[in-house]
């Protein structure tokens, strides 16, 4: 940080970590008890989001001439020396009787600085471009209390560190508000496409509707196994459609793409055959299943043997896709280790049949509003990641002469 730059810029120096702390030192190391109760062992593990359960933290057997050393005060702040968490610090504020473990270093400031103001620096961008590039250990970087004394820190006259933090700490809550009240949202937008598909599928006019089983209106399919030694060609005209295409990107409806291809001398060798655009697929072997995706082929393809197929013959792709959402997998599933879902049992299930001019309408309603809340989930993701860029923003604006 320069000086001199008018009379906002000589209110701040930067001075080194160790020059601005009462103390830097580590904790100590000892067992957790938790049938010690009076003094809690804040370890780097009880710190989870920045908040501290003490109710969960543990108890640890001390001797009477190390406690006072290795006590925490109001103020004082934590700092994560090791692991994933490097770098990481935490705000004590009116602890109970605690000390804290060697895994943690304890900073203390000195009174001419607000733990505050000092805590909120440690979450800026500034901060943490001095950690990264200090930080050893590469997988598993650390950092020692002689680190973290070099560490340099802007510094302004004791009231403006107060009036920063205080004016922070307001921005950063208002933020946390927009942000809980954003996520929200999301969740009512995710929610949407069911509450959609409830209200049609589930409707009192859905009761009244003609049903029949599904092999009647559709034919259910079988995947193909595909060696490996014949996969990797990209450049033949049908994708060879697995379950891990089914989460490639562009295709949370429909699938057009797969990472292998095969053409009319492949599909001989494998004793397959292609299904048409407009084939519901969904997989119906292990883990894949109970995520209960479904997708529709955008192209003519085959796919594996761990995916089944719907083929529409009486019924519109559209309806029995939208129907098909209303489905849980996992009720379909055997209960043995490696769930799976047998082809009769799909066969064997029931579609509603409403006229096919009902059908059709349904159907071009519901595409609309699945169009709509697929646009506002949209929209509320870009405000979320716009508001996740706020808080680096308005602390870099904050410890900056000019802030």
């Amino acid at each position: 940080m320069s000086e001199g730059n008018g009379n906002a810029a000589e209110m701040w120096k930067t001075l080194r970590l160790g020059e601005i702390c009462e103390r830097i030192d580590y904790g100590f190391t000892a067992s957790a008890d938790y049938s010690i109760r009076e003094l809690r062992f804040l370890r780097i593990t009880d710190i989870q989001n920045g908040n501290v359960d003490w109710n969960t933290v543990p108890g640890c057997r001390i001797s009477a001439s190390e406690i006072e050393a290795n006590r925490l005060r109001d103020g004082d702040i934590v700092f994560a020396r090791t692991g994933a968490t490097t770098g990481k610090s935490f705000l004590l504020e009116h602890p109970p009787g605690a000390v804290f473990a060697s895994y943690l270093i304890r900073l203390r400031a000195k009174r001419e600085i607000d733990p505050q103001y000092l805590s909120l620096y440690f979450q800026t961008p500034d901060y943490w471009n001095q950690i990264h590039a200090g930080a050893r250990g590469g997988a598993q970087p650390n950092f020692n209390a002689s680190m973290l004394a070099s560490l340099h820190v802007p510094v302004c006259a004791l009231e403006e560190q107060r009036r920063i933090a205080a004016r922070l700490r307001e921005q950063l809550s208002i933020l946390v508000e927009a942000r809980v009240a954003l996520e929200a949202q999301l969740a009512a937008a995710e929610s949407l496409p069911a509450a959609h598909l409830r209200a049609v599928f589930q409707s009192e006019e859905a009761k009244l509707w003609p049903r029949q089983r599904l092999d009647e209106v559709a034919q259910i399919v079988n995947g193909y196994g595909f060696s490996e030694s014949l996969q990797g060609r990209t450049d033949l005209p049908f994708p060879f459609v697995k379950v891990s295409d089914m989460n490639a990107e562009g295709a949370k409806v429909f699938v057009t793409k797969a990472a292998n291809t095969v053409d009319e001398a492949l599909l001989r060798q494998l004793r397959a055959r292609t299904y048409p655009a407009g084939t519901v697929i969904f997989p119906k072997v292990g883990g894949a299943l109970l995520t209960n995706k479904k997708r529709v082929l955008g192209v003519e393809a085959t796919f594996d043997n761990n995916v089944m197929g719907v083929v529409p013959l009486q019924a519109e792709s559209e309806w029995i896709f939208r129907w098909a959402q209303t489905i849980d997998l996992r009720t379909l599933a055997n209960v043995q280790a490696l769930p799976s879902i047998r082809q009769s049992d799909v066969a064997a299930l029931e579609i509603p049949m409403p006229d096919a001019e009902i059908r059709h309408a349904i159907a071009a309603r519901l595409d609309a509003e699945f169009c709509a809340a697929n646009a506002l989930h949209t929209a509320i993701v870009a405000k979320l990641a716009e508001l996740e860029k706020l808080p680096a923003a308005l602390l870099r604006a904050a410890f900056s002469p000019a802030g």
